[in-house]
């Protein structure tokens, strides 16, 4: 059985609490053919179509609560007792890999597309609400987790100017039983229109700007 935070489209609920807080890097092996920044971060022109291999780690904290289950009573009946959960913490560390490309028309009209995914160990402290037992019970795993990380992006580029739009997604689980999944997801979208100053910087703002 699997649950998300986003299973019950339009549904909300005043007491359901969350947070979370993340940190993931990877390493471009491509990187002197190859920007991520051209695509992200506005502040590089990738020139010519390139790809490059994607390695690295992630840690993420996530928290969830609520007055009760997070599973609605009217689906209760659907959900095992192990997802049942009125708190939940999640800690998790693992490696991720995978692959991105930027495919570049005439030196200026580009598009960009990343997939990473990775696999770890999560740490879990769980406290469990289920309508048909009268106690609450807190159980404390240890499992595995994985995560998922897409990335694209596509405009205009050149020396002073940049127009483009880029989206990614975030995806994290966790195996909380033998058969049960959990997992939660955040993304954004972005449209963004940039000119560039050709001013030279001063050495001392060039060097603290690095």
């Amino acid at each position: 059985t699997t649950y998300g935070l986003v299973d019950f489209g339009l549904a909300t609920r005043g007491d359901l609490r969350q947070f979370n807080l993340g940190l993931s890097t990877v390493h471009v092996f491509n990187n002197d053919r190859f920007s991520y920044r051209a695509a992200f971060n506005q502040d590089a022109w990738q020139r010519q179509s390139q790809g490059s291999w994607l390695a690295g780690g992630y840690l993420t904290f996530f928290t969830v609560g609520a007055d009760s289950s997070v599973v609605p009573r009217a689906v209760s009946a659907g959900y095992e007792a192990g997802l049942h959960m009125a708190k939940g913490r999640f800690t998790d560390l693992g490696a991720m890999g995978g692959y991105a490309y930027t495919f570049v028309f005439r030196e200026h009209w580009f598009a960009t597309a990343s997939a990473v995914a990775g696999v770890g160990i999560s740490m879990q402290r769980t406290t469990l609400d289920h309508p048909d037992e009268t106690d609450e019970r807190t159980l404390r795993n240890l499992g595995p987790g994985w995560h998922t990380q897409i990335r694209a992006g596509i405009g205009y580029n050149s020396h002073q100017r940049y127009v483009g739009m880029g989206w990614q997604q975030e995806s994290v689980g966790y195996w909380v039983d033998t058969s049960d999944s959990f997992s939660w997801a955040v993304g954004n979208v972005r449209v963004n229109y940039v000119y560039r100053f050709m001013r030279k910087m001063p050495r001392v703002d060039r060097v603290m700007g690095r």
